[in-house]
């Protein structure tokens, strides 16, 4: 099955620099989340958005290892057939 590489490193891309943020402030993050939890109902969509497409890109990921390994033995294959 064909697979749009690069595609998926823009997506990964884009999830990083939208999640790059949450990353670095991780602990401000949870000390202002736990600080107004008795509010009730808290929006964290910014962070489940984060989150759900980091999940996705991992699931690609975890099927696009064995395929690269396989490409990488053909390629290493192909460089060890003599020149005509």
């Amino acid at each position: 099955k064909y697979f749009d590489a690069d595609a998926f490193n823009w997506s990964l891309r884009n999830t990083l620099i939208f999640a790059k943020p949450l990353f670095e402030h991780e602990a401000a993050v949870n000390e202002c989340m736990a600080s107004i939890k008795s509010v009730g109902v808290i929006d964290t969509g910014v962070c489940d958005k984060a989150c759900e497409a980091g999940a996705r890109l991992l699931r690609v990921a975890e099927t696009l290892a064995p395929r690269q390994k396989a490409a990488l033995e053909l390629v290493r294959q192909y460089t060890e057939v003599p020149a005509v």
